[in-house]
């Protein structure tokens, strides 16, 4: 016999397999509790690791549905924010328009003029910063938001490039510095309206 030989027992045997089996066990509980799943692998239960494979695919393609969505809805709403700031200087230009008309001092009327012009200058800046990551529906991006990858499921929201002079709201100047600021809003009775019309996006189902 070797001298480097060990003899075993039955005995010795069976507990060395027990050993085994359990250290295999406390390696199984370990992963368990470092992942949080029962299941980490097909050797486990095939079953139900596919199974759970195909609910995390779906729970991930959710998830970016969800994010796209929260992304449509944030650029949406940046550009609503723009139309009711829009609408907001469409009035006080309206108001400075009405308050030169009733002014017959020239000065009064150029320093009218000039405020009027200021107020399309920022309707325009406005209109210009009223996007979302690098999407305005008051620049004339399109928007797309898809609903499902697999079956091509989405949603276009066609923009419009909004400006004072796309609204037909044209600078005091034009009508000249006597006659002050009404003569913009002269030639265009309802920008209000024309601004509500034309930055309505247009939806196109896919």
């Amino acid at each position: 016999m070797s001298i480097d030989a060990v003899t075993l027992t039955s005995g010795m045997r069976a507990n060395l397999v027990s050993l085994q089996g359990l250290s295999a066990q406390i390696a199984t509980t370990q992963e368990h509790l470092s992942t949080g799943k029962k299941v980490n692998s097909a050797l486990d239960n095939p079953t139900e690791f596919f199974a759970s494979q195909a609910l995390t695919e779906t729970a991930n393609d959710l998830s970016s549905v969800q994010d796209s969505m929260g992304q449509a809805v944030q650029t949406i709403q940046a550009a609503n924010n723009g139309i009711t700031g829009i609408t907001t200087l469409i009035e006080a230009a309206k108001g400075i328009a009405e308050s030169a008309s009733s002014s017959s001092n020239t000065t009064t009327v150029l320093a009218y003029a000039q405020q009027y012009d200021s107020i399309l200058t920022q309707i325009d800046s406005l209109a210009k910063d009223s996007g979302y990551a690098g999407t305005n529906l008051l620049g004339g991006n399109n928007l797309t938001v898809t609903f499902n990858d697999s079956t091509g499921s989405s949603l276009t929201l066609t923009g419009t490039t909004v400006s004072a002079a796309n609204l037909n709201v044209t600078t005091a100047s034009t009508g000249g510095a006597s006659v002050g600021p009404q003569v913009g809003l002269q030639q265009s009775p309802q920008p209000i309206s024309r601004l509500r019309s034309s930055s309505l996006p247009r939806q196109r189902r896919h």
